[in-house]
C-alpha cells in the first residue's frame, strides 16, 4: 500500500469557520480541510517552495513562514 509521507510542520483553525483547517507540510507545501480534518487538499498556488515551517490564520488572510524566498 501506498503511504502517505506527509510530514506536518504546524497545524491553523480558521477563526470563523471551525470547520476549515490548514497544515503546513515539510515537503508537500499547504494542505487545506474544509471537513474538519477528514479530507485534505493542497493549495499551493504561487509557491515556490513546498517547505513551510509554520502558518497562521486571521478570518481573511494565512500566513506563511518559509525557509526560502517564494
Amino acid at each position: 500500500s501506498k503511504r502517505n509521507n506527509y510530514v506536518a510542520t504546524s497545524i491553523a483553525w480558521h477563526p470563523t469557520a471551525q470547520n476549515r483547517i490548514f497544515i503546513s507540510t515539510e515537503r508537500h507545501g499547504l494542505l487545506k480541510s474544509e471537513d474538519e480534518g477528514a479530507t485534505f487538499v493542497e493549495i499551493n498556488e504561487g509557491f515556490l517552495s513546498r517547505s513551510i515551517t509554520a502558518i497562521d490564520a486571521s478570518a481573511e488572510t494565512l500566513f506563511s513562514l518559509t525557509p526560502y524566498e517564494g
